[in-house]
């Protein structure tokens, strides 16, 4: 037998084989097939895949006296988030807009906003207002329901706002 996490499109998988024999031990050899055009003689192993969707994975273990057992299942391999936004003019004491322009081939996605300035938030495209003027470090993060995760990060510059009169 054998466990694995969910799978994402262009991250490392893992597999984590849970074989046991009962009884006399005797060594054993596996033959992983991992649905990729890839195999493993390794005990435990990982890969990557080319494309979201479902991979049938195989693991067959083989006794040094010939007894073999093996076990298939189906693999998902979920798209990533493609994390991205743009922001509105930021003057420092006014409202800037923050739109969101991630996308995901499919799913939810859930988002979290660290503006540079100690604040967080967690809707799609929030308001932010900066109190002071300088340069500020946004980090974006889209995770999607099946946990799959894209970052980014851009710097907005927050100027004066500037002062009407007549």
């Amino acid at each position: 037998n054998f466990k694995f996490t969910n799978v994402c499109l262009g991250k490392t998988s893992q597999f984590t084989n849970t074989t046991s024999i009962q009884g006399t031990q005797y060594p054993m050899t596996y033959l992983w097939t991992l649905g990729n055009s890839t195999t493993s003689t390794q005990t435990n192993t990982s890969t990557q895949y080319p494309n979201y969707g479902n991979y049938n994975v195989t693991v067959k273990a083989l006794t040094s006296v010939g007894c073999e057992r093996s076990i298939t299942k189906e693999v998902n391999v979920f798209p990533i988030p493609d994390a991205d936004f743009t922001s509105g003019p930021p003057c420092s004491g006014l409202s800037t807009k923050f739109t969101n322009g991630s996308s995901i081939a499919y799913g939810l996605v859930g988002y979290e906003w660290e503006f540079g300035d100690g604040t967080d938030e967690t809707q799609d495209s929030p308001d932010h207002t900066y109190d002071a003027t300088g340069t500020y470090s946004v980090k974006m993060i889209a995770t999607s329901e099946f946990g799959c995760v894209d970052s980014i990060r851009k710097n907005v510059v927050v100027s004066v706002k500037p002062t009407s009169n007549f």
